[in-house]
């Protein structure tokens, strides 16, 4: 019998408990699931259809257009960065004229005085610079350093001052600024134009006075034209013809282009 039929063990394969199957299709489910999911995000994450992106080029064009904005708002960061914010949320949509004015901008304007006045309590010394327009606006700018050696500057306010402009009032008037922002002790000087009467004001005050040297200079060079005026009178005619008359221009544009010259 041997010889005729040999012999042979079997071998019973078990099947694995039913936890290892579960593991196991639990695996090949993840598998499956993290490739689905790469490929959403690689259609997610592709770059706008051309015909999305010439669309968005053409509203940008008509917003210049039509908002008479300067071409270079394209490439102011905010600008950039609002658009890039944009982008990554679907859905959004801008707030209205009056959200804006009623609620952002006074929260924003409400966060940077607060920081402002944190750094200018901090400040051990300021200087005040001052501003005026025909307009009857006043202008305040503190400079200090701050606790890291940096020099700052920040608008302490800008006032539309109706009062007549006289050293009394104007005194006064930078006395309550100080007061506002509990500064009075700390002002080292006051720069300001040469105009008598705000010269005037501060000496009043007591404080120190700083000649504002850009005022000076232009002084200096009002004066210095005086004795050129002549050839600038000469020069301002000949490039206001050249502004008013188009045939001026495409002979200039053509004397300009036959002998090379390429100035900006």
């Amino acid at each position: 019998m041997k010889t005729k039929h040999p012999f042979t063990p079997l071998t019973i394969e078990r099947q694995p408990p039913l936890e290892n199957l579960l593991e196991s299709n639990e695996i090949t489910l993840d598998s499956n699931a993290a490739n689905s999911q790469t490929l959403i995000n690689q259609y997610i994450r592709r770059p706008p259809l051309i015909r999305k992106a010439e669309q968005i080029d053409k509203q940008v064009v008509k917003m210049v257009a039509k908002g008479h904005h300067a071409l270079r708002i394209v490439d102011e960061k905010e600008m950039r960065l609002l658009i890039q914010l944009v982008s990554q949320c679907p859905g959004y949509q801008l707030p209205s004229r009056k959200t804006l004015s009623e609620n952002l901008i006074p929260n924003v304007y409400n966060n940077v005085m607060t920081k402002i006045q944190k750094k200018v309590e901090a400040a051990s010394a300021l200087s005040l610079s001052t501003y005026g327009w025909t307009s009857s606006y006043i202008a305040i700018v503190a400079h200090f350093v701050d606790n890291d050696t940096k020099l700052q500057s920040a608008l302490l306010g800008c006032v539309n001052f109706n009062d007549r402009h006289t050293s009394l009032n104007l005194c006064n008037f930078l006395k309550e600024v100080m007061s506002d922002w509990n500064i009075s002790h700390k002002i080292a000087a006051i720069i300001s134009d040469n105009a008598a009467n705000i010269v005037s004001a501060v000496r009043l005050g007591g404080w120190r006075i700083i000649g504002c040297f850009d005022h000076s200079l232009n002084l200096v060079v009002q004066q210095a034209t005086k004795e050129i005026a002549d050839v600038l009178t000469k020069v301002k005619n000949i490039v206001e013809y050249f502004n008013r008359s188009t045939q001026g221009q495409n002979k200039i544009n053509n004397n300009a282009t036959a002998n090379e010259f390429t100035g900006g």
